[in-house]
């Protein structure tokens, strides 16, 4: 099975030690988990990497282009048991990673005042911005590990989850429209978290445009 942790775009974090309850079932029953871990970065405590010697049907796949800003150069990584690995480079193509991208990536998992300052900054601007976007009317947002936020729109608002991006879009302000999420639907948006003063143009831009819209305003 494959499971993104946290997942996207619900922000939603599976606690660990429920999945290594699932993972063991799956071992029981000679079945490979897959985890993604792309966003993990933003709560590393969370991560199931040691996990790997201890299941050997498990696959932690880690992504560098969301925490570490570099999706320029596509780099991505995997840990798993001997076995795994060994199945893996049988039929990994060569040359996968670039070495701007090898040298970028060992110098990014080393900077420790980045990696601290960043997981800090965001959980305090993603709380701000969960806050003032709860106190819009027709809005809810959803508790998230990662680095953005589950909007759901209201059914009385008068505007659905792509009429609100392409608004957005006009500005300059670039939102998910997860209309194309399997059951999720036109009620809902992902919203990046951002620096401070960038959160407060979108908070702004969601009030100017949703206030013509809610019924009773």
């Amino acid at each position: 099975f494959y499971l993104c942790n946290p997942a996207n775009p619900t922000g939603v974090l599976t606690p660990k030690d429920e999945l290594c309850r699932v993972i063991a079932y799956a071992q029981e029953a000679n079945i490979l988990a897959v985890i993604d871990e792309a966003f993990i970065d933003f709560m590393e405590d969370e991560s199931l990497k040691k996990e790997i010697f201890r299941f050997p049907n498990l696959i932690v796949l880690r992504s560098m282009t969301k925490f570490f800003g570099i999706p320029g150069l596509r780099i991505g990584y995997v840990m798993a048991g001997a076995s795994c690995i060994a199945k893996i480079k049988e039929n990994k193509p060569p040359w996968t990673v670039s070495s701007l991208g090898q040298r970028a990536a060992a110098k990014a998992l080393f900077d420790g005042d980045y990696i601290k300052n960043t997981r800090k900054y965001v959980t305090t601007e993603r709380e701000f911005l969960r806050n003032a976007l709860d106190e819009i009317l027709g809005l809810k947002t959803y508790e998230s590990a990662a680095n953005f936020i589950l909007v759901h729109i209201a059914n009385r608002i008068g505007l659905n989850s792509t009429e609100i991006r392409d608004r957005l879009a006009k500005e300059g302000i670039l939102v998910r429209d997860c209309s194309t999420f399997h059951g999720l639907g036109n009620r809902y948006l992902r919203i990046a978290v951002k620096r401070r003063e960038q959160n407060i143009i979108i908070i702004e831009k969601m009030k100017e445009i949703l206030k013509k819209y809610v019924p009773g305003t």
